[in-house]
């Protein structure tokens, strides 16, 4: 490879290290979930074996044992754990670079699509944690450039390396045994075999299954046994139809407003080219595809954002006591301008999504798929195959919609090899959403750390310079999560089912009937403000 060809993996490379500095990833101390996905490596690195007394929804075993190698040299941390995350994001940054570069022969689209996974307030975010997201998402990727390169050459080299990080992917979450079985149906809609020959295309399929499946019987055998959704089945969720058609019309809209706001400033110029090469009849065709989903993008609305990782203000879950803090209302302008982008994003993504199809259902027909609708059917059977298994659960949380906005700039940069973005208006609509996103992303991601690592200040000082019981503070759901871990009844207003006695509070603001013993400042860098953590104590 000559330097030429390394110029923007470079670039890319040194954003993320420029990011990451700014966003300061030190810290021992767990974010949100990662607290439970962190036991079993701290079982393998100071007892020697694997185990799991949480209950949790990913299988997350490939990522223990990633987690568990860096921890290796220095023993267990969540510092170290967080920058093995930081290290998949990047891998996963960069192979999504190289896949659109395969695809596109552009190496402009490429960085740019390389830029949007990396500034994504998903991918970006979680990879300071030990969260699930941005690891199995760079996995993924890497998956789906080796599938993609099996489809391009036909060599069985390929087809091995993308079913082996497609078990990788399923072993840090499982919904990503979607990704062979979606080769399996673009391989069969390719070669149009007989019924009898289809057991062949799903055999990348069938082992992922079968690793799977041992791996969840492995987990039971040794008293580690996976419960999600707190060990309710398929058929508790089935049971529920009309709950199952009004998630399902939620959530599509979901799926289609955030990538509609990311992507917003390529899906703009994608859309017109799709609108000038298209037959009429074909246009119309479209027209009518993406009038299918406007109630959809209707009901949601008034919902956007969800929630939960992406606020209006900040980035990420507050799982502490928020008490007597004057709330800073939102511009209601500012927040509509921002959805009204996200849903005239979602209907352009619908008509080159609808172009896309009436193109590959053209081709089919003709006998004639090429290598771009083959890539096309295989990135839309692994979206619908993934949509498939969030229907159903009733937990539902933005961050589970990552998956979709790489794989819809996939979509979208099939055919693209003249893109370009010389004129200077062009490169200002790019600006007005890239640059905010960007912003946005480090520095929400940095106040969230910010203020857990004042959270654990307090914490400290509680824990080791007053000497108090972690049985006796509500520090909020990763603290008494990570140092007890057993439920306890909800009562007495006490915020988490962790806590045991919430006679010391550590919190933002104050409550009634506490009295404040020592605040601890942070840096909320969105707001331009210093902001507090307090603790409290029951008078």
């Amino acid at each position: 490879m000559n330097r030429s060809k390394l110029i923007y993996p470079v670039l890319l490379l040194l954003l993320w290290i420029i990011l990451v500095i700014i966003v300061n990833p030190i810290g021992n101390f767990p974010l949100n979930d990662d607290w439970q996905y962190a036991r079993p490596v701290w079982y393998l690195i100071t007892k020697g074996y694997y185990f799991s007394p949480d209950e949790f929804s990913p299988i997350i075993v490939a990522q223990v044992f990633w987690g568990a190698l860096w921890c290796l040299p220095g023993g267990f941390s969540f510092t170290t754990l967080r920058i093995s995350m930081l290290v998949l994001g990047l891998i996963g940054v960069i192979a999504f670079y190289f896949l659109l570069k395969r695809i596109t022969k552009n190496d402009l689209l490429s960085f740019l699509g390389a830029v949007i996974l990396l500034i994504n307030p998903f991918y970006f975010f979680h990879a300071f944690s030990f969260m699930t997201d941005t690891s199995f998402m760079a996995i993924a990727i890497i998956s789906i450039y080796y599938f993609y390169r099996h489809f391009e050459s036909g060599q069985r080299k390929f087809l091995f390396w993308g079913t082996l990080f497609a078990v990788i992917s399923t072993l840090i979450r499982q919904f990503c045994i979607v990704i062979p079985f979606a080769y399996g149906v673009a391989a069969i809609l390719r070669d149009k075999p007989k019924i009898k020959h289809w057991f062949g295309y799903f055999i990348p399929a069938i082992i992922t299954t079968f690793l799977l499946k041992s791996t969840l019987f492995w987990l039971k055998y040794i008293g580690s046994e996976l419960k999600p959704y707190g060990g309710m089945h398929l058929s508790d969720f089935l049971s529920q139809p009309r709950t199952l058609i009004v998630q399902l019309f939620e959530r599509i809209g979901y799926i289609l407003y955030y990538p509609g706001f990311f992507l917003f400033p390529f899906l703009v110029f994608r859309a017109v080219k799709f609108y000038k090469i298209l037959p009429v009849k074909e246009r119309l065709y479209t027209f009518a595809f993406s009038l299918l989903f406007i109630p959809s993008l209707i009901f949601d609305w008034s919902k956007m954002p969800c929630g939960y990782v992406i606020n209006i203000w900040s980035l990420g879950p507050k799982p502490i006591r928020i008490e007597n803090i004057p709330d800073v209302p939102d511009n209601p302008y500012v927040v509509n301008s921002l959805i009204a982008i996200a849903f005239i994003g979602a209907l352009l993504l619908l008509f080159c999504i609808g172009s896309i199809l009436v193109k590959s259902i053209k081709l089919y027909r003709k006998g004639a798929l090429d290598k771009s609708s083959e890539l096309a059917c295989f990135i839309i059977a692994s979206m619908a195959g993934y949509s498939l298994l969030m229907f159903i659960p009733s937990a539902f949380f933005d961050r589970y919609l990552l998956f979709y906005i790489p794989l819809f700039f996939v979509l979208i940069a099939i055919g693209w090899e003249d893109f370009k973005i010389a004129k200077s208006a062009v490169a200002a609509l790019y600006s007005i959403i890239l640059l905010p996103v960007l912003i946005f992303s480090v520095f929400g991601t940095h106040d969230y750390l910010d203020w857990n690592r004042a959270r654990w200040q307090a914490l400290n000082y509680l824990t080791e310079d007053l000497k108090i019981s972690p049985h006796k503070i509500d520090g909020g759901y990763e603290f008494n999560g990570w140092t007890i871990g057993k439920f306890y009844p909800w009562d007495r207003g006490k915020s988490w089912w962790y806590v045991d006695d919430d006679e010391y509070m550590v919190m933002f603001g104050s409550h009634k009937g506490y009295s404040l013993i020592k605040q601890y400042p942070y840096t909320n860098y969105i707001r331009q403000e210093t902001r507090y953590i307090s603790i409290e104590h029951r008078k």
